[in-house]
């Protein structure tokens, strides 16, 4: 997709907003003004971006935040965590190199230490320097935060490229948040089944919370055999557009939306 509004200008650069989703398939690139009227809206493949794509990635934006999925992801209780300690998590991570964990502290006393893909977010590094960089974890959890309940048990589900990230809440703790690769909805079922299973769950569960997709999709349709109350994660920010194809595109971007708020 590549649409660009009327009202895009070049010499109002410095006042735009430049917002990146990327993962292994595809990236998404919006531009909003001062109004958050979306000026600018393009998906490509990562691999492949289009010429106007490119045209877009070589302005000096001077506000720039980007949205990556984690490679690896430890999750431990904020009490006992130490910020110098983080060489003590090396073993659980693909790159043993301390210096490329981030550190997140979460609610409910829960901190996240993390990596990149090293390659995805050094390309984006070397493009805007001085960006934010948000783990798509963190945003999602922050917006199911509202939707969890003191008691009972609630499934996350964000889906994106061809994974899943799945992340589990007992009597409002957090206490599972896994990524798997998910080609179908096979895929799916079979892990949340695993995640029941090994938590004890009946096939039925209190909530389950849906993000990257909506509940007439594929995903969310089977997600609905295992619950009555099945929610679409929503975005609390808003932005502007007329296109009806970029308000369509714009709804599985949740994360997106609400990335700048994790700043």
């Amino acid at each position: 997709m590549n649409y660009t509004s009327e009202e895009f200008h070049i010499h109002y650069i410095s006042s735009y907003t430049l917002f990146v989703n990327s993962d292994y398939t595809y990236d998404h690139l919006v531009v909003v003004d001062e109004q958050k009227n979306v000026l600018v809206f393009m998906k490509y493949k990562t691999t492949k971006p289009s010429t106007d794509a490119m045209k877009i990635l070589s302005l000096p934006f001077q506000h720039v935040f980007v949205t990556l999925p984690h490679q690896s992801l430890v999750l431990t209780p904020t009490d006992v965590f130490q910020d110098g300690e983080k060489d003590i998590y090396t073993d659980y991570f693909i790159d043993q190199d301390a210096d490329h964990t981030y550190v997140k502290h979460l609610s409910f006393g829960i901190t996240g230490l993390y990596q990149y893909d090293l390659l995805l977010y050094n390309r984006w590094k070397n493009l805007f320097s001085d960006a934010h960089f948000i783990p798509s974890f963190e945003i999602v959890v922050r917006q199911a935060q509202s939707n969890i309940p003191i008691q009972g048990e609630t499934l996350g589900v964000h889906i994106y490229d061809s994974q899943a990230d799945l992340f589990l809440y007992i009597d409002g703790a957090l206490q599972l948040y896994n990524t798997f690769e998910v080609q179908t909805v096979d895929d799916l079922n079979y892990f949340v089944l695993s995640i029941f299973k090994n938590f004890g769950l009946t096939h039925k569960i209190q909530r389950i919370l849906l993000s990257g997709t909506n509940e007439g999709s594929e995903w969310g349709e089977r997600l609905s055999k295992y619950t009555e109350d099945l929610e679409v994660i929503r975005a609390k920010s808003k932005w502007i557009t007329s296109d009806d194809e970029v308000k369509k595109q714009m709804s599985y971007l949740n994360i997106l939306l609400d990335s700048q708020l994790c700043v």
